[in-house]
């Protein structure tokens, strides 16, 4: 038994968007544990007892949940020679001594 394009055997199906069950209870057990553990103050205190250069590691991990990911044309820019001068002046800046 096989179904035609775009027909399925169950018409009433799931709506689109819609999430599963699963992933919903899942996200809010995640979240439930996450709420009872971490708090901004801790979250301030751990950071701030890291060594500045594990503090920046996790720093710029932090910013990919926050930031887009740059696009191909972007990074064209800034493999451009003014690309190249702008990240090194932002990477003087935060050169940490080891």
């Amino acid at each position: 038994m096989s179904f035609k394009p775009g027909k399925s055997g169950n018409p009433s199906g799931r709506p689109k968007g819609a999430k599963a069950r699963s992933s919903t209870e899942l996200r809010e057990f995640i979240q439930e544990i996450l709420a009872g553990n971490f708090s901004i103050e801790q979250i301030t205190h751990d950071l701030d007892a890291l060594p500045p250069k594990l503090r920046l590691q996790y720093f710029f991990k932090l910013l990919e949940f926050v930031l887009p990911k740059p696009s191909s044309t972007e990074l064209e820019q800034e493999n451009s020679r003014d690309g190249r001068e702008y990240w090194n002046s932002i990477m003087d800046r935060l050169k940490i001594d080891e």
